[in-house]
């Protein structure tokens, strides 16, 4: 029986200590983030080791709702199905996306739960200033209302119900978060540097590891790219769009930068106006109006066509990634043609019947997507009317008619 309790004795005590070092990082990364974002506080915030016994489903599923990752990746899983069956992505997605619902805690290092004002962290990474600042950032998010989640639902009554998300809000949205956590991170240790006079600073390769800041006391803070130095643990498509997340999201809060400007000025405009479309992170210096579409369904005016069991928007992210990975353009003219898209909606039935309704700016550029399309994605119908594309899966009696239905024309 002693021996039987040594090892759970030793157990216990190295998570004591590993405890006592994620809290003496917590510590640290507040005065970090006070000089980052001195008008907001976040004293009270805590951090808790992240061990194999730790159940963060539950912790998720116990506090009060929220995006989290968990969320993200239950959503995608819904809609990834129909995203497949339509060819916007390729079959093996759907294996890289079951991982993503399923959270890969072998290729995260740290997770929050922001309605509870808390971070865990995992044990290799306890001593990480740098991490614990970025996390420190989603919980201040959350406490000032950057985010709407009203804007990602896409029927009355059905907030983050992953039949009636608005997908392409939810990764916008996910990727400003980001990239406020980012612009912390980046802000408050350049701040720190100058203050603490650091011995060693190495700078990593951007898609190897984040720059890494050693201190005479042997402590380290790591800053973005972050999260970046494990995306080559992820498969494609999934590295491609948490680059998009934690990489491309970070110029949205640059571009609202005037002079003068504190950080949470910048990251406060960056929300107030924000219009949940990834074109927005795409192109943050010409943001497109919000979803006309999505707007008219989130209100309870649009008419649904009879059997409608879901909806999502595709949105710029998803059209550029296809239209460069699957349709083999190059990226520049599959950005430019991805930016002229300004409206879509994705309507499934329940027998995997699906119809694609995309607005676009003019209808070369709809003639261009459905030239491309048709090409990459032979056997589908479409339905060419003017700046108004119509994309099919099954049958449907009338594309036109249900298009205009929900268009109200």
């Amino acid at each position: 029986m002693t021996r039987a309790l040594v090892p759970a004795a030793l157990f216990f005590l190295l998570g004591c200590s590993l405890q006592g070092t994620v809290d003496a990082s917590l510590r640290e990364a507040k005065e970090i983030f006070a000089i980052a974002r001195p008008d907001v506080d976040i004293s009270d915030a805590r951090a808790e080791l992240w061990l194999e016994s730790t159940d963060l489903v539950k912790a998720d599923a116990e506090s009060g709702g929220g995006l989290t990752f968990f969320a993200v990746g239950t959503i995608l899983k819904e809609v990834a199905p129909t995203l497949i069956e339509l060819g916007i992505l390729e079959s093996s997605s759907l294996v890289d996306l079951d991982a993503l619902a399923g959270f890969r805690v072998d290729a995260i290092q740290a997770v929050t739960i922001p309605a509870k004002g808390v971070y865990y962290i995992k044990p290799a990474n306890a001593e990480d200033v740098g991490i614990a600042v970025h996390e420190l950032s989603h919980i201040a998010s959350r406490r000032l209302n950057y985010w709407d989640l009203r804007k990602t639902s896409l029927a009355p009554g059905k907030l983050l119900d992953p039949a009636w998300t608005d997908l392409d809000a939810v990764l916008a949205l996910w990727a400003l978060e980001e990239g406020t956590a980012e612009a912390t991170e980046w802000a408050g240790a350049a701040a720190y540097w100058k203050q603490r006079r650091p011995v060693d600073m190495s700078l990593g390769n951007y898609a190897k590891g984040p720059v890494t800041l050693r201190q005479a006391d042997g402590r380290t803070i790591s800053v973005p790219p972050g999260e970046w130095g494990l995306l080559e643990e992820y498969p494609e498509p999934l590295r491609r769009l948490l680059g998009f997340v934690y990489g491309s999201s970070q110029e949205t809060v640059k571009t609202r930068f005037e002079p003068g400007d504190s950080l949470e000025a910048a990251i406060r405009k960056s929300w107030s106006a924000f219009t949940y479309a990834t074109a927005e992170i795409l192109q943050p210096e010409a943001p497109p109006k919000p979803s006309a579409i999505a707007e008219s369904m989130r209100s309870g005016r649009a008419e649904l066509p009879v059997g409608v069991k879901g909806a999502t928007r595709v949105g710029a992210y998803l059209v550029r990634d296809f239209l460069v990975h699957r349709a083999r353009l190059d990226g520049a003219t599959g950005s430019a043609l991805a930016r002229r898209l300004q409206d879509d909606m994705l309507l499934r039935w329940d027998d995997r019947r699906a119809l694609w309704i995309l607005k676009w700016a003019d209808a070369p550029a709809s003639a261009e997507f459905s030239l491309a399309y048709s090409k990459t994605c032979p056997g589908r119908k479409v339905v060419n009317e003017g700046n108004l594309l119509l994309i099919s899966a099954g049958t449907i009696e009338d594309e036109s008619a249900a298009a205009r239905t929900l268009l109200g024309n």
